[in-house]
């Protein structure tokens, strides 16, 4: 690359850009993952999107098959954080476990009578720390292409 660079050919740079930039949004995604738990709701950030449950509309906190934490909403959604999917690190430090204890604890007996119309917030997450390097990444490789 460096040859390429002392006779003035910077496509090889933008390159490198683009893939750098494109590297770092997607692991600025997944490792910005998170579960917080908010007084009656629980929000979930996975990488594209994100949930926000009241806490009345949570039927069912379990682990599933894969270690990974489960939460069902009173109309059958089945919605699993990234965060809690079953890692070696989760494995170890039983972070789901504490966390279906912890929802449990929120839900307290809400759990045996379903509301009226159970509705979940899903939509498109923006995580400025992913978006603007990728946005970056796009022009670079763009830029690439046309010079």
């Amino acid at each position: 690359m460096m040859e390429s660079l002392d006779r003035g050919h910077f496509n090889d740079a933008w390159l490198v850009l683009a893939v750098f930039c494109t590297v770092t949004a997607v692991i600025r995604r997944i490792t910005s993952c998170r579960v917080v738990l908010v007084p009656g709701q629980v929000l979930i950030e996975n990488p594209l999107s994100s949930y926000v449950i009241p806490v009345e509309f949570i039927s069912e906190v379990e682990m599933s098959s894969g270690g990974g934490l489960k939460i069902e909403t009173f109309r059958g959604e089945k919605i699993r954080p990234l965060v809690f999917a079953g890692s070696v690190i989760d494995a170890y430090f039983k972070t789901t476990e504490r966390a279906i204890v912890e929802i449990r604890r929120m839900l307290g007996g809400n759990a045996a009578a379903p509301p009226e119309n159970p509705q979940v917030q899903h939509k498109f997450r923006w995580c400025w720390s992913a978006d603007v390097p990728l946005f970056l990444g796009i022009f670079a490789g763009a830029w690439t292409v046309v010079s």
